[in-house]
């Protein structure tokens, strides 16, 4: 039989973001708790991502006193995400674009969000600044986790961690070093990213929104920051190689100097066992289209947490099971959203999107059963042409919401003080405490 773990001290390995945004939250949601950080300074951390989604406001308003941290990372707000190209072939008669808004839906149109948003100061920013979401250097924002980790207590050991040598519960962040599983799906065959920064071009000084377009094969990607933007491409190693894409990068936006991240689209469905946590990279990574890695960092964190407090600080098989559980459920639901730009698109320009196009007749048929769960009231008709925005599900997410009955919340009743029986209650809408 099984013996509960309890837990008293959580060790942490990888001191990269995944790592230190877990711990800094964590620690301030359970101040009780005393936080070890191992890592071993050889290694370089991956840097994840540059555009970030609203619910990352509640880690950032949980650890942070104010927004000072936005200077020191170069950061810009972000109100929307503009998708180019996806729909057909770039200069067709029926290409389109679209556009994902993080703002209220009080407003008629994107660009009566924008007037509001562009002409208001940093301390008067319009109501759908609550759901605003940030532009940054991610590279940036690990010293100031690192600072804030000393201030909280919490200690950083440059050490290397056993995995085979201990019986102590761990929360694994060593990035794609501890990602098992297979792929995540047929439509999403990007394997690698290439990534820099040039000096400000065209409109992108005051554009406050991340842009996406569709290329032949993956997408190129614009992030204004404060002093540079960040740009870059996502693609598949087999229809180009890495020289053929720096030359396009290149000659687009005259970018030299870049960093290059293979990648494999997968996860752990069972990110949580009696004797870890996977966390960040080390447990899922799907393609940063939609900046989901954070997210999911954050969210796993708050869930990690909520249930501990259920369980009376044990782990047990049905604290596992129950983890596992909605962590798949989330989990799901950000592929089938990523999905979606491939599955929908009616691109067959290129043996990249041929290949793609072989698999959309299973995945429309899959989104028809399931839209309504997932997304809510999107026109799925023509979504590509916009479309009205009702957020329910996973879409709550993308704009910084808690969704009502979201995802089950862990009750524990006691029998014969010994079994553990699961009770399921619901998650109301409400700022995470």
């Amino acid at each position: 039989m099984e013996i509960p773990k309890a837990i008293d001290k959580l060790r942490i390995v990888g001191s990269g973001t995944a790592g230190l945004i877990f711990a800094t939250y964590f620690k301030k949601m359970v101040p009780d708790m005393e936080i070890e950080i191992y890592y071993d300074s050889k290694i370089k951390p991956l840097v994840v991502g540059e555009s970030m989604q609203p619910y990352m406001r509640f880690f950032f308003e949980k650890v942070f006193e104010d927004e000072s941290w936005m200077d020191k990372t170069n950061a810009t707000y972000k109100f929307y995400i503009k998708h180019d190209g996806w729909a057909n072939v770039p200069g067709s008669s029926e290409d389109s674009s679209m556009t994902f808004p993080l703002c209220d839906d009080r407003f008629d149109n994107i660009e009566e969000c924008e007037r509001e948003v562009f002409s208001a100061t940093s301390s008067n920013l319009p109501s759908c600044s609550s759901r605003r979401a940030w532009q940054m250097q991610s590279v940036l924002l690990q010293p100031i986790l690192i600072e804030k980790c000393e201030e909280m207590g919490i200690k950083l050991i440059d050490k290397h961690f056993d995995f085979d040598d201990t019986s102590e519960f761990v929360i694994d962040c060593r990035g794609f070093k501890g990602l098992e599983g297979g792929n995540i799906s047929p439509l999403i065959i990007n394997d690698t990213a290439i990534a820099g920064h040039v000096e400000h071009f065209g409109d992108t000084k005051g554009r406050y929104y991340t842009r996406t377009i569709a290329k032949d094969n993956g997408w190129a990607w614009e992030i204004p920051l404060q002093n540079k933007v960040g740009v870059g491409r996502v693609f598949c190693s087999r229809y180009n190689t890495e020289e053929e894409i720096k030359e396009q990068l290149l000659k687009t936006y005259g970018l030299k100097k870049t960093l290059t991240v293979p990648f494999a689209t997968r996860y752990n469905t069972d990110a949580c066992t009696s004797q870890s946590l996977k966390i960040g990279t080390s447990s899922v990574f799907i393609e940063p289209l939609e900046a989901t890695t954070l997210l999911l960092v954050v969210y796993s964190c708050w869930l990690f947490k909520e249930m501990l407090k259920s369980f009376q600080f044990t782990i047990d098989k049905y604290f596992v099971e129950h983890y596992n559980k909605n962590y798949r459920r989330m989990v799901d639901q950000h592929v089938l959203f990523i999905e979606s730009f491939y599955g929908l698109s009616n691109r067959v320009d290129s043996p990249y999107w041929q290949e793609i196009d072989k698999h959309r007749k299973a995945f429309r048929k899959k989104i028809n059963k399931n839209w309504p769960e997932y997304y809510g009231n999107y026109i799925k008709k023509k979504v590509y042409e916009g479309f009205e925005f009702e957020p329910s599900g996973i879409g709550r997410y993308f704009i910084g919401q808690l969704p009502t009955n979201h995802l089950p919340r862990c009750g524990i009743s006691l029998n014969n003080s010994s079994h553990l029986e699961l009770e399921d209650t619901l998650i109301c809408n409400g700022v995470i405490t």
